[in-house]
Parts: structure tokens; C-alpha cells; sequence
């Protein structure tokens, strides 16, 4: 349909990946040392969603795209010339 989508979009970059690390995490947990073996596909697992994580750009990155869209982009400037008070 053409609409901005990029705050959505960052929404679940930074969230999804979360949520399974969260989950995994606790799978581990659960299984104690036994999950960490390779019977078990836990570990393998969250492996790849700390690659997920990384690889779509850290969380904090997300969560600055997502403030920036939601405040405006003169609300997060780090840059005192992007500001104006050069």
C-alpha cells in the first residue's frame, strides 16, 4: 500500500529476536547441562538467535530508529550541528 512501515519494521528486528533468546534461554535452564549437549537442539538454537540478534543490528540501534520515528528525528540528534547550535 506505500506506507512507512520503518518503525514497525524495527519493532520486530528488536523484539522477536528478544523474545526467542528469552525462551531459549529458559529451555536451557530447564534442561540444566544436559541442554547444552548436542541431543538436544537448545543450544544449537540459541546460537542463532544471538546470530539473529546481531545480524539485524544491535538492539540499541532498533530502539533508536523506533524512538526516532515515533518522537521525530530533531528529538535524538546527537550532533550538535544537526541541532542548529553550531
Amino acid at each position: 500500500r506505500g506506507l512507512p512501515h520503518t518503525s514497525e519494521a524495527a519493532m520486530c528486528k528488536w523484539y522477536l529476536p528478544k523474545v526467542s533468546c528469552e525462551i531459549l534461554h529458559q529451555c536451557l535452564i530447564l534442561h540444566g547441562h544436559y541442554g547444552y549437549t548436542t541431543d538436544l537442539p537448545h543450544h544449537q538454537r540459541y546460537n542463532d538467535v544471538l546470530g539473529l540478534q546481531l545480524g539485524d543490528g544491535t538492539a540499541q540501534v532498533q530502539k533508536l530508529v523506533i524512538a526516532r520515528e515515533k518522537a521525530g528525528r530533531m528529538a535524538l540528534q546527537y550532533d550538535k550541528k544537526a541541532k542548529g547550535t553550531a
